[in-house]
């Protein structure tokens, strides 16, 4: 009886959304402790402070105010597609009671819990039920994870490694399944879903074609196929790779128009991570602390917990290499995305779900390997359970002992309500531009959406200055 609830999906399902949600609603006790600094008007702050950009784009468009002319922003316009964020809190406060933000307080834990859904795929494929639940886990405790989706990251993170994660797997059915109808279904998910990954995150364009198409050229290697869909493949397949070249040395602008536009913005972007500039002056990713490169004490505290862990990590990644060598095949985006860490933090968050998987394939391993002995059953596999939830437990421990607050207080928020020139342009650094924005009604020099070197140099420069007349002229 035991045995069939722990196999029953739905009940691994529940366990699972308890345990997410349990993890980041403990906090609630935190907040309301310090509710003086951390609350303005009884509505929390937000932990991000990219949340007050997406606020202030909900607050308009449940206004109806929402135009693509934007009079606060220096970049003076707006997304063209509304974005899917911002769409769906919109649709959440028109239906509910609820302020706003209370609404944007608590949509990022329950957005994340839609990454199940990958492990559940994935770990269906890599090793079974067992796979799926420890990866599951491992992934929904890990410190980085809980920091990206903790109460009040009213941001895009909680859904971008969902998207990055399920299209390739619905890439992977569309490839191997031998019905028409069951291709047909599920390639037409997989446009689906990148349609909606770019609606979720604008960004979101320049990753959709390599998510797409690079696993389905890269199949040409290890699925069967006729004459005509090899060719197809290995067309697919060399596109691809000169796509990477032209991004990666910014040869986008010898290309005719409108080609020239989008490979020269992807260029911008892995520019901007890699930190290259083409002026004298910094690349502003130099001011961003999330874009800097992560230590290794770093990535094993914030995403293992600690070595040991990290070195059960790797164990699993030789694992299901050996294994599963076919599966990372259709897996080459996410972990590429993953490598991209040695540059910047921000990666990070694509490593969590690669790392429960590699955990959940291990012990899965280990597990048939036991039951395949038949000696002392029982007792090994009470031994097996420990060693998952001592290998859980020190991220789930970390993720209920630190709880995340906003960088600003409401004392920040009083003194920004003072402002009463509505007329005038405040002059500030980029981190606090949305923030400012939203509580004061007024533009601002600089956000975190308009950073370029030479703005952020002149932004910069009478902020730092030591005398006051350089810094008001």
């Amino acid at each position: 009886m035991i045995r069939k609830i722990l196999t029953n999906n739905c009940f691994l399902v529940f366990i699972l959304i308890v345990f997410s949600l349990g993890l980041r609603l403990w906090h609630l006790r935190d907040w309301n402790k310090y509710k003086t600094a951390f609350f303005y008007d009884k509505r929390p702050l937000m932990t991000t402070m990219d949340a007050y950009y997406y606020l202030r784009l909900t607050r308009d468009l449940v206004s109806n105010n929402y135009k693509h002319k934007d009079k606060l922003s220096p970049i003076q316009n707006r997304p063209y597609r509304i974005p899917l964020l911002v769409l769906i809190t919109a649709g959440i406060k028109k239906i509910t009671p609820f302020p706003l933000e209370w609404i944007a307080f608590f949509i990022p834990c329950v957005l994340s819990l839609l990454i199940i859904i990958p492990y559940f795929l994935w770990g269906k494929h890599l090793g079974g039920k067992l796979t799926f639940f420890i990866s599951s886990l491992k992934g929904v405790s890990s410190f980085y994870w809980y920091k990206r989706t903790c109460l009040g990251r009213f941001d895009t993170d909680s859904l971008i490694p969902f998207f990055i994660y399920l299209i390739p797997f619905l890439m992977y059915k569309f490839i191997t399944e031998k019905k028409l109808l069951n291709r047909s279904l599920f390639l037409i998910l997989s446009l689906f879903f990148s349609f909606c990954f770019y609606l979720w995150w604008t960004p979101a364009l320049y990753l959709i074609p390599f998510l797409l198409l690079a696993p389905y050229g890269l199949s040409v290697f290890i699925c069967p196929c006729n004459k005509i869909e090899k060719s197809i493949k290995y067309g697919i397949l060399g596109i691809s790779i000169l796509c990477l070249i032209i991004i990666s040395f910014n040869l986008g602008r010898f290309l005719p128009s409108p080609m020239n536009s989008f490979f020269q913005k992807a260029s911008i972007m892995l520019n901007f991570v890699a930190k290259k500039t083409t002026s004298s002056l910094p690349n502003i990713s130099e001011s961003i602390s999330e874009l800097k490169p992560p230590s290794l004490h770093l990535i094993c505290d914030q995403i293992f917990g600690n070595v040991f862990n990290f070195l059960i990590f790797l164990f699993g990644l030789c694992i299901l290499t050996y294994k599963f060598w076919r599966y990372l095949v259709f897996l080459v985006v996410p972990i590429g995305l993953c490598l991209l860490t040695i540059f910047a933090k921000r990666f990070l968050i694509y490593v969590v779900p690669f790392y429960a998987l590699c955990i959940g394939v291990l012990f899965t391993f280990v597990y048939n390997w036991i039951s395949k002995k038949r000696s002392h059953q029982i007792l090994i596999n009470i031994l097996l359970g420990c060693l998952v939830i001592v290998t859980i437990f020190f991220n789930a421990k970390k993720s209920l002992s630190i709880t995340l607050f906003p960088i600003i207080n409401s004392y920040d928020v009083k003194l920004a309500t003072t402002v009463k020139n509505k007329n005038g342009v405040i002059w500030t650094w980029w981190d606090y531009g949305n923030f400012l924005q939203y509580y004061t009604g007024c533009p601002t020099i600089i956000d975190g959406g308009s950073q370029d070197p030479l703005k952020t140099y002149i932004t910069a420069f009478p902020l730092v200055t030591s005398n006051p007349v350089l810094a008001k002229n």
